[in-house]
């Protein structure tokens, strides 16, 4: 490269000297791309080792370089295989995936960002190159700025500028001690976000990339049986009835899973269903069913959780019932039926109750409270119903998140049971722990229809379940106050995921193959966007 060539680099990841040891912290400290150190979120810096220039460069994802063909081939010579590097344009980049990795030569992007008044610098924060910049730090990427030493200088203030409206923070920056070897180190600090700034070699960047930048950003959300209990059911496949015990049966729904700017949006759904049948519960038949469903939320930096929701409704499932049986009009069916289980072909209408129990229960959480979840994975009789006798559980941490539970509407159904919409919302109480990677599960179980007392009828079932969230996104979007004056603004986005479960049972307890979860148009989501069952929205506001 040559005595005065210089690497400037921007990335999500932790300096590799001062902090290292952080590596070694639990899986569940990464947050987004960014780690948390103490209070402070580490979202953007760059840092040279040396050390490591020399090592194997092991990168196994596309590098996307804007500059000239001597630059290609200096990543060559660096030991990068030809076949990984995608030279592309500065009108490009917008296009490309979030965490890319992204090398640009300062002679292209650097004309028009710099402007000298009377021997003052100024970056030109209007122009279209330092709003790419700005928005490559802002979605993520590993960003190698290469140019010349007596270029340093400029492309550090260019750097720490956009980082700062990146993060809607302004810039307090202090000069670090030459501490690594000899190399001088600038940081600014503000709004809870930190840069480190200085001069690589081109083999020092890729490392970096290589060894620290790469595990996290490859690293997609894997099924933790600990996490999501669905994942802990004996299933032989998803979205399909799977017998998982002598008086069990169960659906896995399956992880879905949607991504954007804001963050990740995790979702999965199960139920367990009992194979025995209680002749007689207040005079009927009944059996016994319990819903699970599991939420987790991922935000990337700059994004908070303004809440996440999620429901089980056994009220419209007994809805369903009074519509099968001619008791109500189609129209006074909830608005989150969509596919009924139909009766009929030697089934009956059926519903489900769920007043045998609701968790979480609703709480004001601290930062150390934890709630526990059981799904049941056998069922027994006793003198008065059909209980659990079997389980697999875990538990869920809520720091500083207040735990609402609502049961509305509501209807006393012909078990003289109540079906309730039961549905759960996770407020945060903090900026912090709505900055940070959430993960919930809730249930609710209950008696199941199954017609007159000592003669129990195979019966159909429909349950609706969903999840929501809601999060915003500093300086995600541009307001246009007055419908003119273009302003940052703050980006809304609704996410959501619904499902009727339909189910049909024999007399026997058996369930019938064809029982399985559908995703639906959620309520009120006309006109909203969608993606893989997902449905959402967003809106721009000031501030």
């Amino acid at each position: 490269m040559g005595s005065r060539s210089r690497l400037l680099l921007i990335t999500a990841v932790v300096i590799v000297v001062v902090v290292a040891s952080v590596l070694l912290a639990p899986p569940r400290i990464f947050v987004s791309h960014g780690v948390k150190v103490g209070n402070t979120k580490t979202s953007g810096f760059s840092t040279a080792n040396q050390g490591i220039v020399g090592l194997p460069i092991s990168l196994n994802i596309p590098i996307y370089v804007v500059g000239p063909s001597t630059l290609v081939q200096r990543l060559v010579s660096a030991g990068i295989n030809q076949s990984l590097i995608k030279p592309v344009t500065v009108n490009e980049l917008p296009s490309l995936p979030g965490n890319s990795l992204v090398v640009i030569d300062w002679s292209v992007i650097g004309p028009g960002l710099i402007t000298n008044v009377s021997g003052l610098v100024h970056v030109n924060v209007n122009s279209t190159n330092f709003k790419l910049i700005r928005e490559l730090i802002k979605r993520g990427d590993f960003v190698v700025i290469h140019g010349n030493a007596s270029e340093v200088s400029v492309i550090e203030l260019v750097l720490a500028v956009a980082w700062s409206r990146a993060y809607n923070t302004s810039i307090i920056a202090i000069p670090v001690p030459k501490y690594l070897n000899g190399l001088d180190y600038v940081i600014a600090y503000g709004n809870n976000h930190v840069l480190i700034i200085g001069p690589h070699s081109l083999s020092a960047a890729l490392n970096i990339a290589s060894k620290f930048w790469t595990p996290i950003i490859t690293k997609t959300p894997t099924p933790d049986p600990s996490d999501d209990l669905c994942m802990d059911l004996s299933v032989s496949a998803t979205n399909q009835p799977s017998q998982i015990s002598s008086t069990a049966y169960a659906i896995v729904y399956g992880q879905q899973s949607y991504e954007d700017s804001p963050g990740d949006f995790v979702v999965d759904f199960c139920l367990s269903w009992s194979v025995l049948v209680y002749n007689d519960y207040n005079g009927y038949s009944a059996g016994y069913a319990e819903l699970y469903n599991y939420i987790e939320y991922i935000p990337n930096s700059g994004t908070e959780i303004e809440y996440i929701k999620s429901f089980q409704d056994a009220y419209a499932s007994y809805m369903v019932y009074e519509y099968e049986m001619g008791y109500i009009s189609a129209s006074q069916l909830p608005g989150d039926v969509e596919f009924i289980a139909g009766s009929g072909g030697g089934y009956e209408p059926g519903y489900w109750t769920n007043t045998a129990g609701a968790d979480p229960h609703a709480q004001t959480c601290t930062s150390s409270t934890s709630y526990g979840i059981s799904l049941a994975i056998g069922f027994s009789t006793s003198g008065t119903g059909i209980t659990v006798s079997n389980s697999v559980s875990t538990t869920y941490s809520c720091p500083e998140y207040t735990i609402s539970l609502y049961g509305q509407p509501a209807a006393v159904t012909s078990l003289r049971l109540s079906a309730s919409n039961q549905t759960w919302v996770f407020t945060p109480q903090s900026t912090q722990y709505a900055e940070q990677e959430q993960i919930y599960g809730v249930e609710s179980d209950g008696d199941t229809y199954m017609g007159p007392a000592y003669n129990p009828q195979s019966s159909a079932y429909t349950i609706p379940a969903g999840s929501s969230v809601v999060v915003n996104e500093t300086n995600g979007c541009t307001y246009y106050l007055f419908g003119f004056i273009p302003e940052s603004g703050t980006l809304v986005e609704h996410i959501v995921y619904d499902i009727n479960w339909d189910v049909w049972v024999n007399s026997n307890g058996a369930m019938n193959p064809y029982s399985s979860g559908l995703a639906i148009v959620p309520p009120a989501a006309s006109g909203w966007s969608s993606s893989n069952g997902f449905y959402y929205t967003t809106s721009c506001w000031l501030g």
